[in-house]
């Protein structure tokens, strides 16, 4: 029966790839096999070495252990003098200057005495990225013995592998909340993010629209990508959108606080100032209002944007209509003056 659930610890772990699987799939399988009361799973990060990373009750205990307790627990000294991949702290030198204090009455008003504690990845135990687990065993339970050990040092192979696959995954995760967070924001333009090599790591809503799809990036970005990566400073391509319209992509390296840099590529339709591009994604214009705007900011009137574009003078007018309301201004000086801001108030004044 052991055998058999020590295979299906290992199996399950071998099928995780996030840190939620992780804690509801194999957790409490190491229960059983080891006849626990309770677990942890746990991330240490900057500031706070233990942070729960699923739901049990010694989750809910950790935060108050780890504020009132940890810094004067004994066994800690035998956790951070050795840094083991697994230990038993009941068989910790340490233990007997343990059981005499507050630390030990705490666990004990809630049924907790002997804890195993394992490491799974490189590094040093409550270094920034660490994972690791903790099993807990009741007073009324045996201590925690050499072929506890012994058997647990079987399954780190497996765990450990699911702990950087899980890693993987939850850096990952966040990297897509960088790139959202440092590329969508603040009204951009169509953008996309390649890694160094790049292989596209995400792409706007717009940005998809315009190449159609976007399984990947384009020929043209890769390459520019890979030769923007050794150096800091930007690169521009031309492209041709989905419906054949010009495109002008500029490349910059961004390189967050944590996490790997990465490329942003901000795309806009070719002849278009900036200015232009930022105000019409700021206020949702659409690529035809995009381009009657940038227009409208030159000074054209109706019906030499209709020359121009090849459209009808009610279609032009049209658009106007619809950009001066999503711009929330009465006039096409208006709509110029958001274009240009100070720059344009300035030259008029003048």
């Amino acid at each position: 029966m052991r055998d058999r659930l020590e295979r299906l610890v290992a199996d399950t772990a071998g099928d995780v790839v996030s840190f939620d699987d992780l804690g509801r799939g194999v957790l409490p399988l190491l229960e059983r096999l080891f006849q626990t009361r309770s677990s942890l799973l746990y991330r240490s990060e900057r500031g706070c070495p233990v942070v729960p990373l699923c739901r049990s009750d010694l989750a809910e205990l950790a935060p108050t252990y780890v504020a009132h307790y940890l810094g004067d627990d004994p066994l800690q000294v035998a956790i951070e003098r050795t840094n083991p991949w697994i230990i038993a702290t009941n068989r910790c030198p340490e233990w007997k200057d343990y059981l005499r204090t507050p630390a030990r009455a705490w666990w004990a008003r809630r049924d907790v005495l002997y804890f195993f504690h394992a490491r799974l990845l490189e590094g040093a135990h409550y270094s920034d990225g660490m994972i690791g687990y903790v099993l807990a065993r009741a007073p009324g339970q045996p201590a925690f013995s050499a072929e506890d050990e012994a058997l647990a040092a079987r399954l780190q192979p497996a765990l450990q592998a699911a702990a950087r696959r899980c890693a993987r995954t939850l850096t990952s995760a966040q990297a897509q909340q960088t790139l959202e967070g440092l590329i969508e924001g603040c009204g951009r333009p169509p953008t996309l993010a390649a890694d160094l090599t790049g292989r596209l790591l995400w792409a706007s809503t717009r940005a998809t629209d315009w190449l159609g799809g976007l399984p990947k990036l384009p020929a043209p970005l890769v390459d520019a990508a890979r030769r923007l990566g050794p150096r800091s400073s930007g690169d521009v391509v031309e492209l041709r959108a989905h419906d054949g319209s010009p495109l002008r992509a500029e490349l910059r390296l961004c390189r967050p606080q944590s996490g790997e840099p990465f490329v942003a590529v901000e795309l806009a339709l070719s002849g278009i100032d900036p200015a232009v591009s930022q105000v019409a994604a700021r206020h949702g214009l659409t690529d035809a209002e995009t381009v009657v705007l940038a227009a409208l900011a030159r000074g054209a009137r109706d019906r030499e944007i209709g020359a121009s574009r090849g459209t009808s003078l009610a279609t032009v007018r049209t658009h106007v209509t619809r950009i001066l309301s999503k711009l929330g201004v009465r006039s096409r000086l208006e709509a110029a003056l958001l274009v240009r801001g100070s720059t344009w108030r300035s030259k008029l004044q003048g």
